[in-house]
């Protein structure tokens, strides 16, 4: 920055010899006259930069210390003009457009509406042209905060806004309420949350309506709440400033796993024992039989069954058939938060 400053005022290489040249550096540089770049040249004598405007006080000092000065080079736009007069004005056009190019910045040009759905960018500017703002006027009559509550003010559906400017463009971010304070999302008017019916691992979760309290990855035990049926709402401080009571709805999958246990009757290992057909293989084929009538019952209520394991426990006393079968299926019940009981949970 400071190159450029000195080409454009301009600035003059000279020549200087005699016995006090030091003095004379002292001098100028005593009394405020900028000087750099000093050096010898080939024939001992001392070649310096000077300023243009510094270069016409020079004489005094001159005269002081018998000190001979010649002009070696002259560099600068004062000099460039001189040099080319046809182009001098080109600098003054190439000023006058910077000039220009940064008073016209502090207008609006554009203006760009961000987040908003259901309400409409020509409701959003007729508010604007309400309060006089519109493109081409000036930025600094904007008072961003005032118009982030006027906004707030007059659509009851935005929740959070932001208005600001950038270079030339005024942004305003909407985001725009989930919920209608107006309307009742609920059957009664209360709040209802979503449990957890059975110990699960939670594969996926997507909440539609409420505040989620656990997240998918989790493994929930039976009765731990999945979705609050609450939604804060926030002020721009980030403070809460006010509760909805909501009916949770969420779309939760969960890997559920059943341990099956049924005995095998009296009656059904005596008829194997008629038929001459009593063996391990047949108790294990009679077991199968029986877990698959309770598969096909998990499936009709749209259950997916991942994995299954069977066994016979055989001793003494009875003979039990035992499975384990790994599910997945959508888990999770409303409740009204009254009326969470362990009962209502079986």
């Amino acid at each position: 920055m400071r190159r450029l400053f000195r080409w454009f005022f301009g600035y003059v290489q000279v020549g200087l010899s005699g016995r006090q040249v030091n003095r004379f550096l002292n001098l100028c540089s005593r009394n405020g006259i900028s000087l750099w770049n000093v050096k010898h040249d080939l024939k001992h004598n001392i070649r310096v930069l000077f300023r243009l405007r510094d270069f016409y006080y020079l004489k005094p000092f001159l005269r002081k210390t018998k000190t001979k000065m010649w002009i070696t080079a002259r560099r600068g736009f004062p000099f460039w003009c001189h040099r080319h007069p046809r182009l001098k004005w080109f600098p003054v056009f190439v000023l006058a457009v910077i000039g220009l190019t940064i008073y016209s910045s502090t207008f609006i040009w554009d203006i760009r509406i961000e987040g908003n759905e259901r309400i409409s960018d020509r409701q959003l500017l007729q508010l604007l042209e309400e309060h006089e703002i519109e493109v081409g006027q000036k930025s600094s009559l904007v008072d961003c905060a005032q118009l982030e509550y006027d906004i707030r003010e007059a659509f009851s559906d935005i929740g959070w806004v932001s208005v600001y400017m950038k270079q030339t463009n005024l942004f305003i971010e909407v985001r725009e309420s989930l919920y209608d304070e107006h309307e009742d999302y609920t059957a009664d008017g209360k709040r209802y949350d979503l449990i957890a019916n059975k110990d699960a691992y939670i594969y996926s979760m997507v909440t539609r309506t409420g505040t989620a309290v656990v997240q998918q990855g989790m493994s929930v035990e039976k009765g731990e709440t999945l979705v609050e049926g609450r939604c804060e709402i926030l002020d721009d401080a980030g403070l809460v400033k006010d509760v909805l009571q909501l009916k949770a709805e969420a779309e939760i999958l969960g890997n559920v796993t059943y341990f099956y246990m049924e005995p095998l009757t009296e009656i059904e290992i005596m008829a194997m024992k008629i038929a001459d057909t009593y063996s391990d293989k047949r108790l294990y084929y009679t077991g199968i039989i029986k877990m698959n009538r309770f598969l096909e019952n998990l499936e009709e209520n749209g259950v997916i069954i991942l994995d299954k394991s069977v066994m016979i426990d055989k001793n003494e006393k009875s003979i039990a058939f035992r499975g384990n079968i790994l599910t997945r299926e959508e888990i999770g019940i409303n409740i009204r938060v009254e009326e969470v009981t362990e009962y209502e949970l079986e």
